[in-house]
């Protein structure tokens, strides 16, 4: 049997035929015969893969509620394992449309506005240009606002994706009150315009009710618009030009009993567009004076400006604005621009129109007074004073918390004034006169962590700008236990027995050392010998050679020194000979003779001499030890005759050998021994 092979290739079905917005859409992979593998299908829209295509073993895809704008595209399938032999691409219809978001906008005067197109057309065209245009009187103006030179600089169009196109319009006016309508042109000669929005531009205006205030009324004030703001805003009142505490999520300011305190010119605005104000609306009474602040703290030497906002009914004019103080009697008005207290250092300024500001330079603790700004206009009767502005002139002050101040406390240095400065200055630290390299701070303290000695010093701060103005110095005392203590000799080197010593203890302490302890140290305990800083040992002896440390002690601490090592030098003594063997000798045996010395530095030499029948004493030896071997009678000398001495021998052993009975004095008679004294 001959097997025929059929060739077959994919493509898309669209059902139905016609679509339109909301249909249910069912797009069929074909294929001009079943193929044998059961496969997999892959769909696209625009060459890409629909991620939500589920691949499946149907070759359906269904499009539920189709949308001009989402769904609306070209649509192409492929067998999983041979996505690079897709079907042609299917446009699933689209009409033409543009849909706007919203259709009707209300806009502030002076802030910007967005309007929002949504727009269709057919798959098989490409757009080439898209503008937005307003409808003219004769109903045939189609000119692309982007050209036009009333919005020259004042619109953008964006393209915030494929089908999606927003024109933006700044610093409204209300000539852009109109109908704006969105406009697109294709490639094959398509052309559609969608309907209108319709944007209006309002200004703000207050409302007061009731439209006569009395004092203590209950009053209304409404920050109206022609139309309802598209953009929910938030609401600013102000009364003299000065901003209210009081802030609205809604449009209205409510005042339960209107005072007197109340009174004056009242305006609003939108939080964000504060430079386009409504007009102000005189409540009660058009006389008032407000000042920006009513209290003012200054630094002595620095200037100060005092401004004031005044109203009044508009049919006057203002002649004559002046500031003055507030006099003992109360009766003060004089103009401060006269008074000689102020030369040469006083300005008025008009910063615009009802805005009044008095400068002070060079501030002195006399200029702590109270200050009133007075006008007066061209008509009778027409003199209003506000109330007063309290100005206080400061000076600078260190202060050193905590007042007593011991190494590794953790201190603050606070830069104080008798009031808080207006201006939030920032703050320089000064020691012994020089900057400090952390010195600038924020605020007016300096904290210094564990403190060391080396922070010790002259300190004073300044507020920058002012640095002539310095605070007094403040002592910063740091206190701490004793250190670096050490102990001395004097005079240095060995002492000779019977001489002076003096030990000097020394010590960096603050406050000073108040206690010097001197110690000897002994084999397993240390004895207190003296409590002096210098501690003088007179007519010293060997007993007092040794380790000395001295022990220097505060309110703080206390602390060691190291130990010092004295050493007394004697010449010999306690010299004394013994004879080895002791008792009787024998003629002709041997004897030695040692000589035993207490000395410092030790004996280096020892010599022997011999005294016979009271003769002079002879040399005989120079060791420690003498011997002498072979002992005879004649040796006898030394024990039967004091009075005469011969030399027989030096060193510390003397040996007698092979004695005799002429040797036999050695035994009855010791030795008179000449010691040889200590040289240095």
């Amino acid at each position: 049997m001959n097997t025929i092979q059929i060739l077959s290739e994919l493509q898309v079905l669209v059902s139905p035929a016609a679509v339109k917005e909301g249909d249910n859409v069912t797009l069929t992979c074909s294929t001009t015969c079943s193929l044998s593998t059961n496969p997999s299908y892959i769909w696209y829209r625009n060459s890409q893969p629909l991620s939500n295509s589920n691949t499946t073993s149907s070759n359906t895809l269904s499009v539920a509620s189709v949308s001009r704008v989402e769904d609306a595209d070209f649509y192409s399938c492929a067998v999983r394992g041979h996505e690079d032999h897709p079907s042609p691409s299917v446009c699933v219809p689209s009409g033409w449309s543009v849909t706007y978001t919203p259709q009707s906008i209300c806009a502030l005067k002076g802030s910007s506005v967005e309007l929002h197109s949504y727009y269709t057309y057919p798959c098989d065209h490409t757009v080439t240009k898209a503008f937005w245009f307003t409808t003219l009187v004769d109903g045939t103006g189609k000119e692309d606002l982007s050209g036009d030179e009333r919005y020259q600089d004042r619109v953008n169009y964006t393209e915030n994706n494929k089908n999606s196109h927003t024109l933006s319009i700044r610093h409204l006016n209300l000539g852009d009150a109109k109908s704006y309508t969105f406009r697109f042109i294709t490639d094959k000669g398509g052309k559609y315009s969608g309907e209108n929005v319709e944007v209006t531009v309002t200004e703000l205006q207050v409302q007061v009710s009731p439209a006569t205030v009395k004092e203590g009324d209950a009053v209304t004030l409404t920050c109206s618009t022609t139309c309802s703001l598209s953009t929910n805003p938030t609401y600013i009142w102000y009364r003299n030009s000065q901003p209210l505490s009081y802030t609205a999520n809604n449009n209205t300011l409510s005042i339960t009993s209107f005072s007197k305190e109340d009174a004056g010119y009242y305006s609003c605005a939108v939080r964000g567009h504060e430079d386009h104000p409504s007009p102000s609306v005189c409540v009660l009474s058009c006389w008032s004076v407000t000042y920006t602040s009513q209290s003012i703290c200054a630094l002595k030497g620095s200037s100060v400006e005092l401004h004031s906002y005044y109203t009044y009914p508009q049919d006057h004019t203002v002649t004559k604005a002046f500031w003055f103080t507030t006099l003992v009697d109360g009766t003060g008005k004089e103009d401060l621009s006269r008074d000689e207290h102020y030369q040469g250092r006083l300005d008025y300024t008009e910063n615009s129109k009802n805005s009044h500001t008095l400068t002070i330079r060079n501030l002195n603790l006399d200029d702590a007074k109270s200050y009133t700004f007075r006008f007066i206009t061209d008509q009778t009767g027409g003199k209003y004073s506000g109330a007063t502005v309290e100005l206080t002139v400061t000076e600078l002050q260190a202060l050193v918390s905590p007042a007593t101040v011991k190494e590794g406390d953790n201190v603050t240095l606070t830069c104080s004034t008798t009031c808080s400065l207006s201006t939030n200055p920032s703050y320089i630290w000064y020691r012994n006169s020089q900057p400090l390299s952390n010195s600038h701070t924020a605020n007016n303290t300096l904290a210094i962590d564990s403190i060391s000695p080396e922070d010790a010093g002259k300190y004073s701060c300044a507020v920058m700008g002012h640095e002539i103005h310095k605070s007094p110095e403040v002592i910063l005392d740091v206190r701490y236990a004793p250190k670096q203590t050490s102990a001395s000799v004097s005079p240095s080197g060995d002492i000779v027995e019977g001489s002076s010593v003096t030990l000097t203890c020394s010590s960096d302490a603050n406050p000073p050392v108040h206690t010097y302890t001197w110690y000897k140290m002994l084999e397993d305990h240390s004895s207190q010998v003296g409590s002096n800083q210098n501690h003088n040992l007179v007519n010293i002896s060997s007993e007092q050679s040794g380790l000395y440390y001295c022990v220097a002690e505060n309110e703080i601490g206390k602390h060691n020194s190291s130990a010092v090592h004295i050493n007394v030098t004697y010449a010999p003594r306690n010299t004394s000979v013994s004879v080895s063997p002791s008792g009787d000798i024998e003629e002709g045996s041997s004897v030695t003779l040692t000589c035993s010395s207490d000395a410092n530095p030790p004996v280096h030499t020892y010599t022997w001499y011999r005294r016979k029948n009271g003769s002079e004493s002879s040399w005989i030896g120079q060791e420690q030890s003498y011997s002498i071997t072979n002992i005879s009678t004649e040796h006898s000398g030394l024990r039967k005759n004091r009075s005469e001495s011969t030399r027989i021998g030096e060193g510390h052993t003397y040996n007698i050998t092979n004695i005799s009975s002429e040797r036999s004095g050695l035994r009855k008679n010791r030795a008179y021994v000449q010691h040889h004294q200590y040289q240095q």
